[in-house]
């Protein structure tokens, strides 16, 4: 975001840096905040501060524990982008006479359609795929040609304290460590069987459905098997965790899914991808 402010500004436009006080966590607590008021110092732009945590709460935190409380993984991302910073942060700046809304995001707008960004490694489009066309209306993403190298050779150019920042990795509110601690304060944790769902016996404890994703690998601290463990479904009735063995099992892939929420900003075209 400190580069799509550089480049906006090298292009004429006149630029405010605002930042999102939301929950905590690592990406708007005060060493946050106080950061990017000394980035906007150091390109010479104004900066303010928007206080959203209430709204955060409501339409992204509690969204994120009911998705849990169902055994789903939730993408609270996707909800902040929605509601926040292409809602609430764009009523905002409306409200102090900006034309466009910008942001740091590894994407791009082509002839009024969200495209991926060059960079494919980084690209973000996954993130914004609620946003409807009237919400990227007027939004700019000065970085979406740009590769990630690129964009850290300009911060160092301009000495920005970012510039070697190392990339945020895990739910920026909660932080990378303190996901269970979390999800403790708002669901019950109940352990219970870990099952093979080949062999139907049971091969170990889980600390709780919720904590376990479709998929996952790690973390099942079971040992004495040939091949790796991965977790393949959830019986939230007799509260199993279900596993299989090898990752070549047939209980690991699928050809179909059901999907719901879908954002269509365009008509539906004849082939479509999904990720995951």
């Amino acid at each position: 975001s400190s580069v799509s402010a550089i480049l906006l500004k090298e292009q004429g436009y006149d630029v405010i840096g605002m930042t999102l006080e939301l929950f905590g966590g690592t990406c708007c607590n005060t060493d946050a905040i106080v950061g990017a008021k000394q980035i906007c110092n150091s390109i010479g732009i104004p900066h303010i501060t928007y206080n959203l945590k209430e709204e955060f709460q409501c339409k992204v935190i509690n969204n994120f524990i009911d998705e849990y409380s169902n055994q789903r993984t939730p993408n609270p991302c996707i909800e902040c982008n929605k509601y926040m910073k292409f809602g609430a942060m764009y009523e905002k700046a409306k409200e102090l006479g900006c034309d466009y809304i910008a942001t740091g995001h590894y994407a791009r707008m082509i002839d009024n359609k969200l495209y991926k960004a060059v960079d494919l490694n980084k690209d973000q489009t996954y993130f914004l795929a609620q946003l409807t066309n009237k919400q990227l209306e007027n939004v700019l993403f000065p970085i979406g040609e740009l590769t990630k190298p690129e964009v850290r050779k300009i911060a160092e150019k301009y000495d920005l304290i970012t510039a070697k920042k190392k990339d945020s990795t895990g739910i920026c509110f909660i932080g990378e460590r303190h996901f269970r601690e979390f999800l403790e304060n708002y669901l019950p944790n109940t352990p219970g069987d870990i099952v093979n769902i080949d062999s139907n016996k049971i091969v170990g404890k889980h600390i709780g459905l919720m904590y376990y994703t479709i998929g996952q690998r790690r973390g099942l601290d079971i040992g004495g098997t040939k091949e790796r463990l991965f977790v393949v479904g959830k019986n939230l009735d007799r509260n199993i965790l279900y596993v299989a063995e090898g990752e070549n099992n047939k209980y690991l892939y699928s050809t179909s899914c059901i999907i719901d929420t879908l954002n269509l900003n365009d008509e539906l075209p004849n082939t479509c991808y999904a990720k995951f």
